[in-house]
């Protein structure tokens, strides 16, 4: 009996370790004027010019309305990104509805716009950091 709880406890123990990595962070190339997707630290740079990487770093505000509630304000989202090979290693896009130009940063010579994040706010639960997904574009300025 004695060494059957063992067993069980170890196995528990193991199990418990044993975490799932949600998302494995993933590495390619866009291009220009086509929209992608991204989740928490995928790297993604241009085929047309691999001297600029970008990454999603992580959430500094989701503020959006949750679908099944009716809001005064909509609410907005602010992510964090890293580039390497940009004039700013480090910074932040905003998407929300009455703002155009938050929402995109602009280099030399690329322009890389938010243009969606998923999933939208419900009223249960929050939002996991691998959880979200978001749509961008780049283009020539």
């Amino acid at each position: 009996m004695k060494l059957l709880i063992n067993s069980i406890v170890g196995l528990l123990i193991l199990l418990a370790s044993c975490k799932e990595d949600r998302h494995v962070p993933e590495a390619f190339a866009v291009n220009l004027d086509q929209e992608f997707s991204i989740e928490v630290n995928d790297i993604f740079w241009l085929k047309q010019d691999s001297s600029l990487s970008f990454s999603f770093i992580g959430v500094v505000e989701d503020s959006r309305c949750p679908i099944t509630v009716q809001c005064i304000w909509e609410g907005q989202f602010t992510g964090q990104f890293k580039c390497s090979g940009c004039l700013d290693s480090l910074f932040e896009l905003t998407l929300r509805a009455d703002q155009e130009h938050a929402n995109s940063y602009e280099d030399e010579w690329y322009k890389l716009t938010l243009v969606d994040v998923l999933p939208y706010p419900h009223t249960t639960g929050i939002i996991e950091l691998e959880d979200y997904q978001l749509t961008m574009i780049i283009s020539e300025l």
